[in-house]
């Protein structure tokens, strides 16, 4: 036996034919992001994503040490927002303005609970559920306060009732963030579904519901049922048309995103909540030198921002048809 009969032998089917077919790689079924501030920017509102988040990172770096719970943060964000309102029930524009600075406050708080609650190992249903309630109520406060601030200062030749310019704008407001957060939650579902946070299935809420009366928590059932009103009037209002075809989320194709939905997520992203109160800031720091930013503010809200929810609403639709005959 020589050397030769000690090389390894050669194996024929280690080699591919010349005319084997090319390996084809499988279509992404995901959105490629790398998630900033614990959240996907593609849904994140632009004031957030630039400026707001970026704040909030640097007060969770303070936090993060201390004792004080998101939930915590979530009420003292609440607290700021309250004293805002307050600040606007002097109507004087110069106090106003000092409510446009503790209002942003709250805003910062308010992104910051989440990022400490990430921060520190995830959030939870509870928290985000507190973290809605305290914005109910801060949204409430910050309505009436403008429409009171308003009434006094408002042009005089307006030709509806500051307090029901207010109603509208607050009940916009509602709407407007019921009907982002369902697109933003459709979108996450659809091309990010290893992202878990926003809402939960109406199954989880009303297994929570049921363990929270077997433990007699009235005060958690009652928010988790709040809960389960929004989560309702979100699949009122954005449920999409039924489809025969497999779906990762009801009545969406499971595939990358198209252009147009990159761009509809961030149409629907400047109705969101942060951006309305982010406006108010701005108007309540005009005041001084435009007493009547505020009210204007009001009129933005009840009809600029409707106007752009119905255009979005009339465009979603023809948008949805061409991407699928592309």
């Amino acid at each position: 036996m020589d050397a030769s009969d000690l090389e390894t032998p050669k194996v024929a089917h280690m080699t591919e034919p010349a005319n084997a077919p090319a390996e084809t790689k499988p279509e992404p079924t995901t959105l490629p992001t790398k998630p900033t501030f614990g959240k996907p920017p593609q849904v994140e509102e632009l004031v957030d994503y630039y400026l707001n988040r970026r704040v909030a990172a640097q007060v969770v770096k303070l936090l993060i040490h201390t004792p004080l719970t998101p939930n915590q943060v979530s009420i003292i964000s609440m607290l700021f927002s309250v004293a805002a309102a307050g600040c606007l029930f002097a109507c004087d524009p110069h106090l106003a303005a000092l409510a446009g600075g503790l209002l942003y406050i709250g805003i910062v708080l308010d992104c910051a609970d989440g990022q400490l609650a990430r921060a520190r190992g995830g959030g939870s249903l509870g928290g985000r559920i507190v973290d809605g309630v305290c914005d109910y109520i801060s949204g409430i406060a910050l309505f009436i306060g403008a429409a009171w601030f308003a009434s006094v200062h408002a042009p005089a030749w307006t030709p509806v009732p500051v307090w029901a310019l207010a109603l509208v704008a607050a009940l916009s407001t509602v709407l407007h963030c019921a009907m982002q957060d369902g697109r933003k939650n459709a979108f996450l579902a659809r091309f990010v579904p290893s992202f878990h946070e926003g809402a939960e299935p109406g199954e989880v809420v009303l297994k929570e519901l049921e363990t929270a009366r077997q433990k007699k928590q009235r005060l958690d059932a009652a928010m988790l049922r709040l809960y389960l009103v929004y989560l309702r009037l979100q699949g009122g209002l954005h449920r999409p048309k039924p489809t025969s075809e497999p779906t990762a989320a009801p009545g969406w194709e499971f595939k990358p995103p198209a252009r147009w939905d990159l761009c509809l997520i961030r149409f629907w992203s400047f109705l969101g909540f942060t951006t309305h109160l982010f406006l108010l800031v701005l108007a309540c720091l005009a005041s001084p030198a435009l007493p009547y930013a505020v009210f204007w503010y009001l009129a933005t809200i009840a009809v600029i921002a409707n106007v752009w929810m119905v255009i979005l609403l009339a465009t979603a639709g023809r948008g949805r048809e061409t991407v699928s005959r592309s």
